[in-house]
């Protein structure tokens, strides 16, 4: 039986204003930790990713790409509990995931969700009203 995690994930550059605890599986593919991350942000799915090392430059570090077919277990043996997520290499959204602890139980996708952030830079609200 595969690990269930508890994670924090933030968006870089935001603080502590902006972030989701999340429950993933272990033995997850990495595109559905993707999916569920973007998700609870409310971003679109269609751009490529990759998972790197925490604190290193993404472009110039060894990587988990969203071809590789990896599982979040893998990601966790090759990275340790802290890592980042780089999204849309042209707008370069920067997601810090650290694994907090082992759940007994999978309670779903987010756990806690505080603030917003808006994945083209304006509000939708006000782009619908237009």
């Amino acid at each position: 039986m595969s690990q269930i995690y508890q994670a924090r994930v933030s968006v870089k550059g935001r603080g502590t204003s902006v972030y989701r605890i999340m429950a993933f599986k272990g033995d997850e593919s990495s595109d559905k930790v993707v999916m569920d991350i973007l998700f609870a942000f409310d971003f679109d799915l269609d751009h490529m990713y990759r998972f790197t090392p925490y604190g290193v430059n993404p472009w110039r570090s060894s990587a988990v790409e969203h071809e590789d077919g990896y599982c979040l277990d893998d990601i966790i043996d090759t990275f340790g509990t802290k890592f980042t997520l780089l999204y849309d290499f042209g707008d370069e959204w920067m997601f810090q995931i650290t694994i907090q602890k082992v759940l007994p139980t999978f309670p779903g996708s987010v756990i806690k969700s505080v603030g917003k952030v808006s994945q083209y830079g304006y509000d939708d609200e006000e782009d619908e009203e237009e």
